[in-house]
């Protein structure tokens, strides 16, 4: 969960919201480089394409500055590059990555404006100096140095490539997607009851899991099994991977064997099947390795959070945040 200081949420809120613009009526954008014009908005022409430097002046608030001046000189200017800082680290708090479009910036800017010209008529009549002003400055102060550490510690948390690789080699048995086997498998549908095809099934079935008890090729066993039996098809391919969700109850017990073993003959109405078991499959690393990533970004973030926690301990008095209190 994003945590957006309230000031940026007010000023984030106030440029996105559109006002009503009459279907006749465009506001006019100002010039580059000049303050919002104060009087009625003008239709706005389709602006030529300007070049504006990095340090040019975009925003300029008339009257007000940060020490004694008079006239001219008292002025607040926003640049370009101070402009679009600000409205990259909106977005940043707000979860947004594409580009602002036109009006918004200029929404922004006037808002921008606004609120500045606002906060220095309040300090002018002492507002700032109010103790529950100083409380929401303070609060509103720790919120945004709290967002900012937690993007710095974001970024500075990342794990390498070589750390996802490593925990991924010391934790294949947690991205394991099934039990790697060789399947030797025989048809049995359609017999119809004919004794002697049963038993000559049933003799080969268990000549071939000698054969592979013994460690012969799978793939070899199945073709010799096709070619013995008449199947006028290609053999299927031995090497499957079992889950044990999807194997019947049964048949489970595959499960309990090393790699190298032969399970027993399994006989249905459908088959007649044996598997040699290779071990477990994981799962690729390219499949897991944003997963990985995540995890351990979550715990070096959570670690951090921690130690920051145990520097500063808490004490909160329970008997009045107790829901009994009064």
């Amino acid at each position: 969960m994003r945590f957006i200081p309230c000031a940026l949420i007010l000023l984030f809120a106030s440029y996105g919201a559109a006002q009503p613009v009459s279907s006749h009526q465009t506001p006019a954008m100002p010039p580059a480089g000049m303050p919002p014009a104060q009087s009625k908005a003008a239709p706005m022409a389709p602006p030529p394409t300007v070049t504006i430097a990095p340090d040019a002046a975009v925003i300029t608030i008339m009257g007000v500055c940060g020490q004694p001046a008079k006239g001219e000189d008292c002025k607040t200017v926003l640049t370009r590059k101070q402009f679009e800082s600000l409205i990259a680290t909106l977005q940043q708090a707000k979860g947004e990555s594409q580009e602002m479009p036109p009006k918004m910036r200029y929404n922004l800017a006037e808002q921008y404006a606004n609120m500045t010209s606002y906060a220095a008529e309040a300090e002018k009549i002492g507002l700032d100096k109010l103790p529950e002003t100083q409380l929401m400055l303070t609060f509103a102060r720790n919120q945004v140095l709290t967002q900012v550490l937690l993007a710095h510690v974001m970024e500075t948390m990342k794990p390498t490539h070589e750390e996802v690789e490593a925990y991924y080699n010391a934790h294949t048995s947690d991205y394991y997607q099934g039990t790697a086997v060789q399947r030797i498998i025989i048809p049995i549908h359609g017999m119809n009851g004919d004794k002697s095809k049963t038993e000559l099934f049933k003799a080969t079935a268990e000549q071939m899991h000698k054969r592979l008890a013994s460690g012969e090729d799978a793939a070899k066993l199945q073709k010799d099994v096709y070619d013995k039996l008449g199947f006028n098809m290609k053999p299927p391919d031995t090497s499957r991977v079992l889950q044990k969700a999807s194997v019947p109850a049964e048949r489970r017990s595959v499960f309990d064997l090393k790699p190298g073993e032969v399970s027993e003959i399994f006989t249905d109405d459908q088959s007649i099947e044996m598997y040699r078991i290779e071990g477990p499959k994981p799962v690729q690393f390219d499949r897991v390795k944003a997963e990985i990533a995540s995890k351990l970004e979550k715990e070096k973030i959570d670690a951090v959070g921690e130690s920051f926690r145990k520097q500063h301990p808490l004490d909160l008095n329970m008997n009045y945040f107790s829901p009994h209190s009064n």
